[in-house]
């Protein structure tokens, strides 16, 4: 009855250009110069913009709700030893966390929050659950 949900977190703008899919989440450091072009049509942001005042949030259409926000993650191969994850996870924490690194993510438009492997997890499970709700709740037709 209602359109599945297909969520891919990355390089989501060449398929909406191309018109392989209708509607998708995506960065806004991913999507930006596409929607200055006006190959791309924002619809709704999970933040108010400065820059970008015409695009409203979900709230501000009446909804009760946030947007999932658009989140990357740092992935290894499936079985990775414990070991491994004991060094790399705290480094790539330490990384992340880093002036630098968070100054650098803001120049392109991206925020860092780092959260642990688990909690990343949880995250993008309950991200795809709640854009499936809102599909419905839209009542976003087939």
């Amino acid at each position: 009855m209602y359109r599945d949900l297909y969520i891919r977190r990355w390089n989501m703008g060449r398929p909406m250009i191309r018109g392989h899919v209708e509607s998708t989440f995506v960065a806004l450091a991913v999507s930006e110069p596409h929607h200055q072009s006006g190959k791309l049509r924002g619809l709704l942001v999970d933040r108010k913009l400065a820059d970008m005042p015409d695009i409203p949030t979900l709230r501000e259409l009446g909804y009760n709700r946030d947007l999932p926000s658009p989140c990357g993650g740092i992935f290894g191969p499936a079985g990775m030893s414990e070991e491994a994850k004991k060094v790399l996870v705290p480094a790539i924490e330490k990384a992340i966390k880093s002036p630098e690194v968070i100054s650098r993510m803001q120049k392109i438009r991206y925020l860092t929050d780092y959260r642990p492997p688990a909690e990343h997890r949880k995250i993008w499970v309950e991200d795809y659950e709640n854009a499936r709700a809102l599909i419905k709740e839209m009542d976003v037709p087939k």
